[in-house]
């Protein structure tokens, strides 16, 4: 993820849609599952800075859909 906002982000959260029982781990953030909703929040994100996240899943590759950056609609990628 890259912070394109313009600020510095003293935290974020990213949200997105993956098929319960597929995912079966996620670092190096806190992560929590609600139904097909993934949440995943993270600590300050300056201006242009970027982090990267990691998950690993059961069967098929699955690209993640209905992806949110602190409430703002974002691509997986």
């Amino acid at each position: 993820m890259t912070n394109g906002s313009g600020s510095d982000l003293p935290s974020w959260r990213l949200t997105f849609s993956y098929p319960p029982r597929k995912l079966t781990a996620l670092w190096p953030y806190a992560w929590w599952r609600h139904g097909s909703t993934i949440m995943v929040s993270g600590g300050a994100l300056p201006r242009g800075g970027s982090t990267t996240i990691y998950f690993q899943g059961n069967g098929e590759p699955l690209v993640p859909s209905s992806c949110t950056f602190n409430g703002s609609a974002c691509t997986p990628g």
